[in-house]
């Protein structure tokens, strides 16, 4: 079925004239895609308020009008690139924007508004600009994928399919995200036959073909949002076709801690390979290279040599310039790396490289402070000693903490962004390595709750708060209750906005308390660590990552003086304080809505796992204290609340493959008897 969007872009949706509250001129640019796409959303706001809608027409037929108009920088000094201005003037709305993503942004502000407020003349003028120009989606693919268990090659077929795109790509618009970017090993023998190296790409020219549609339309409907696509790749390895028949490389098994092969014939492969995709594909936004995996044994500045050679020569010898993300390196010298940055050429002070960094490594959901970048250090080299002037960076916040609860913490985002906004940022990536967001495999099938088709549907929250936030952070959280409302019946938005604020500050609260690096050494809404489940014994020994965080180790039988940081013993009250806070809210929710019960199921879930940590730091204090019956208390509390996670988790979701227990599948009720060892350990340890 043809979508509204793809019909207006074709120009087959006729100018509707059905009987309404009074008809509306709608006046857009048809012959742009980003401003025909939110015009669909506009006018369909717009027809469910009972008005008709005239897409063509002029100002001097009469009536209210919204009109969309491109002006000059220099006209509008206060606009910035995809900022907007809505301006009233009697019956008449003017949006005003510089090129069409700010206008597509204005007409989504538009339509907002009016399904808010429900009257055309209530719309308030009002202008934006983005806090932040990059604003992405890191997207992990699942050929040639970086990780390899079931939960991620389970998403061939919905990452193939362009529908999902369609659908994601909406999303990423209506939430003013602006950059999608692609990451997998080893992408060119998908994107083209090498010119000089043929039998590289093992495909047959049917297959390429249906490949090289994919790409070639999902990079387009990706520009038709205002949306900029990048391919990332991790760099030294050839494929298959390529060592068979040329005789040389690492190819990709999964396995990338290996030993890097080097060659002027793997060099030229790669060069080559680059410049013939920028070619090729001229709607692919640009490239990105991440140092590291199958480059063991090279230096820092072997490493950054190939970059030089491989990268940097191949996007120059293009056809056309294109934009550049260089991830800062996973091990070695940054320093080596910021003056190959500096020296690229490539980056302008209008359009930087982008130098992306893993805010404190792959758990950015726990603390807005960075204390740590895969690579060492805080990655300071990249942002002092000079300033940059040809780059910015971008923090990516990698999710690797929850994948099957929904999350909602508005105030933690605002907090991030404030906190590290600086001049030098140019903004932010979202995403996971151990989660596609594409086929849901957690929630049990059939199950009523259902009301979506892809897994980031059911994630709406997590996508609407960041995206917003991240374009502007005085968006309100009466926007995202309203969304509530607009999504499920019975006006319960607000309360479910700050239920889910409430019990998903659970999420940073646990990950900030331990220490961790990679993405499988921790994994929040599970409870677990590399070691399995985080059993007292190891809360006792553990540093904390947040830095105003006092751990059980550091507090002891709680005799220091530890200032405003929070003790163990202030974390717990504050997290039962906000969890039967959210308990509370959802008791006064009386609705029979399978959809919205679903999303009340995991603030319960999140509720009873901070309840959980809550006593389990309480007994932790008192095993300290050698306070037995206390100690076991708690724990025995502790232990009542994974039940009661487990069971509500149960009535939901089944069990799924999971990387950080090497692909084997996950469930809480799995871990109710290592929640029972812990009691039973206490015990043995405190008898009296």
């Amino acid at each position: 079925m043809k979508t509204l969007f793809s019909l207006l872009l074709l120009g087959l949706f006729p100018s509707l004239s059905v009987q309404g509250q009074e008809k509306i001129w709608l006046h857009f640019d048809a012959d742009s895609p980003p401003q025909v796409f939110a015009a669909s959303r506009l006018q369909a706001t717009l027809e469910e308020l009972g008005h008709s809608v005239s897409l063509t027409g002029s100002e001097g037929e009469g009536g209210p009008s919204i009109r969309v108009d491109l002006v000059a920088a220099s006209d509008s000094p206060a606009l910035r690139a995809e900022g907007f201005a809505i301006e009233k003037d009697g019956q008449a709305i003017r949006i005003k924007a510089l090129e069409a993503t700010g206008a597509m942004y204005g007409l989504l502000e538009v339509a907002e508004q009016l399904a808010r407020l429900e009257a055309i003349d209530l719309i308030q003028p009002s202008w934006r600009n983005p806090r932040f120009p990059f604003r992405a989606i890191k997207f992990n693919l699942p050929w040639s994928s970086y990780r390899r268990f079931p939960a991620l090659q389970a998403n061939l077929e919905a990452c193939r399919d362009l529908r999902m795109w369609g659908d994601f790509l909406d999303m990423m618009a209506e939430n003013r995200f602006n950059a999608l970017t692609l990451w997998n090993i080893h992408p060119w023998p998908y994107l083209i036959r090498p010119t000089h190296f043929p039998q590289a790409s093992s495909l047959t020219e049917a297959e390429l073909a249906e490949w090289q549609n994919f790409w070639r339309s999902l990079f387009r409907m990706a520009k038709d949002r205002g949306i900029e696509t990048y391919l990332l790749n991790w760099n030294a390895f050839v494929s298959e076709g390529f060592r068979e028949h040329y005789g040389e490389g690492n190819v990709d098994t999964g396995h990338h801690f290996i030993e890097g092969i080097d060659s002027p014939l793997i060099r030229q492969y790669n060069r080559e390979c680059l410049t013939q995709v920028i070619n090729e594909y001229p709607e692919l936004t640009g490239l990105g290279v991440t140092l590291g995996e199958g480059m063991e044994g090279w230096s820092s500045e072997l490493q950054v040599d190939w970059v030089k050679d491989v990268f940097f020569r191949g996007i120059q010898a293009a056809d056309r310039p294109i934009k550049f993300i260089y991830r800062a390196a996973l091990k070695g010298d940054h320093t080596q790396n910021r003056q190959a940055i500096d020296e690229s050429g490539l980056g302008t002070p209008e359009s930087p490289i982008v130098v992306e960094l893993k805010f404190n490594w792959s758990h950015g959901h726990s603390t807005p402070t960075l204390v740590k970048a895969h690579g060492g250090g805080t990655g300071e080299e990249y942002w002092t000693d000079p300033a940059p002037t040809h780059h910015k960076m971008a923090w990516m916040v990698r999710n690797e903490d929850f994948f099957r609860l929904r999350w909602g913490e508005p105030d933690f985002i605002r907090e991030h962004l404030r906190t590290n906004g600086q001049d030098f940022v140019a903004g932010y990536f979202l995403g996971s390595e151990c989660y596609i967001p594409a086929a849901d495999l957690f929630q049990k099938p059939g199950h009523p709750s259902i009301h979506w088709d892809w897994a980031f549907q059911r994630q709406w929250l997590f996508y609407h708060q960041w995206g917003r936030l991240l374009y502007d952070p005085s968006v309100p959280n009466e926007v995202f209750a309203h969304s509530y409302d607009q999504r499920f019946p019975g006006g319960h938005g607000a309360d479910m906005v700050e239920a889910f604020h409430l019990a998903t500050q659970t999420a940073q609260r646990i990950a900030g308390f331990f220490s961790w690096s990679w993405d499988y050494t921790f994994y929040t809404e599970g409870f677990l660590s590399k070691k399995g489940f985080l059993s007292l014994r190891q809360m006792l020994r553990t540093d904390t990552t947040e830095p105003r965080f006092v751990s059980l180790k550091e507090f002891g039988r709680g005799k220091g003086d530890f200032g405003e940081r929070l003790t163990p013993l202030d974390l717990a009250d504050a997290l039962e304080r906000d969890c039967q806070g959210a308990l509370a809210l959802l008791e006064a929710i009386e609705t029979e809505n399978a959809p919205l019960l679903g999303e009340m199921a995991d603030v319960q879930a999140w509720s009873q796992l901070g309840l959980y940590f809550a006593d389990k730091l309480r007994g932790g204090v008192a095993f300290n204290r050698q306070e037995r019956a206390a100690a076991l208390a708690s724990l025995e509390k502790a232990l009542g609340h994974w039940e009661a996670l487990s069971q509500i988790t149960e009535a939901t979701y089944q069990a799924s493959s999971l990387g950080h227990l090497d692909g084997k599948p996950f469930h809480w009720k799995n871990f109710v008897g290592e929640a029972k060892k812990d009691i039973a350990w206490a015990r043995r340890q405190l008898a009296p």
